[in-house]
This record gives structure tokens, C-alpha cells and sequence, in this order.
């Protein structure tokens, strides 16, 4: 995979039986597939090795990224109500891109007692739509087709 960000080969990180594509090479982001993010979460409690990110935060080369994975737009979000931390956002594939110090970021937030967040939901039909899971403790998942970027950049600024 290459990264969307800085165009480098990206490597796989196994981090418990899933993998993580990082970019080692290159600026530091990280890419996760849907529900990586969560399962990086879970193995960074039990392990403060896992994902570390060191060295200075590298600086952002694009503004409007394209998923690595599915090669769609990305769209920059707010990662939950209780995580100051903006991500990347696939809204047909799922995937997270995380630049440098983001990840830590979260887990710093979640280690504070913030719900880790689970990630978004990749597109199960055509029509845009808010769901509340209860089982990622309050994050918002999302679930969007490309032509409602407008009212779900409108719904986002409700939110914060």
C-alpha cells in the first residue's frame, strides 16, 4: 500500500492477528482498516510498545487525502465527541488515516478515561445516515455516500 500522504511504500505492522499499514519510510501516518483501530486500542492497554510512535511530528503534505485501500476520498473528522483528535475518514471503505502522534493521542485520551472510539461504519447501502452504536461507548459512527459530504459536513459542525 502507499501512503496517501507523503506517496512512500507503507509496511504492515502485525498488531495482534490484524495488520496496520504504517508509513515507516515517510511522514509516520498510520492507516486502519474498519475496526483496526479499536483492536490497536485494545493491544496498546496491554502493551505501551504497541504502535509507538517516536521522533518529532512530521508535517501534513495533503489536505484532501485519498484512501489508500479503496483509492475514495477522505474527509477530515473529529474522531468522537470525547477525543479532540482529527482523522482521516473514508466514507466508502471505513479506513482511518492517522498522521504522526495521532494514535497516541487517542490512546492518551482513552487512558484518561475516554471511550476509545471504534471508527466509522463503511457504506452498507446508498442513503446517508447517524448511528449510535452502543458498543463503542458513545463514539459516533458514520456511514455516508459521496454526495451528502456537504450535509454531513453540516451535521459534524452541530456536533462539536
Amino acid at each position: 500500500m502507499i501512503c496517501p500522504n507523503c506517496a512512500q511504500p507503507m509496511e504492515e505492522v502485525l498488531v495482534q492477528s490484524t495488520t496496520v499499514d504504517v508509513c515507516t519510510k515517510g511522514c509516520g501516518g498510520m492507516f486502519f482498516n474498519y475496526q483496526e483501530l479499536e483492536k490497536a486500542g485494545r493491544a496498546r492497554k496491554n502493551d505501551p510498545a504497541v504502535l509507538s510512535e517516536t521522533g518529532a511530528l512530521s508535517a501534513r503534505y495533503k489536505k484532501n487525502l485519498q484512501c489508500p485501500f479503496c483509492r475514495a476520498k477522505m474527509n477530515a473528522r473529529k474522531i468522537s465527541r470525547d477525543i479532540e483528535v482529527v482523522v482521516d475518514v473514508c466514507s466508502h471503505c471505513g479506513g482511518l488515516w492517522l498522521d504522526k502522534g495521532e494514535f497516541d493521542s487517542i490512546c492518551r485520551a482513552a487512558e484518561q478515561g475516554a471511550p476509545f472510539p471504534s471508527g466509522w461504519k463503511p457504506i452498507e447501502n446508498k442513503s446517508a445516515s447517524w448511528v449510535k452504536s452502543s458498543q463503542n461507548s458513545g463514539a459516533l459512527e458514520f456511514i455516508a455516500d459521496f454526495s451528502f459530504d456537504v450535509v454531513l459536513d453540516i451535521f459534524w459542525g452541530l456536533l462539536d
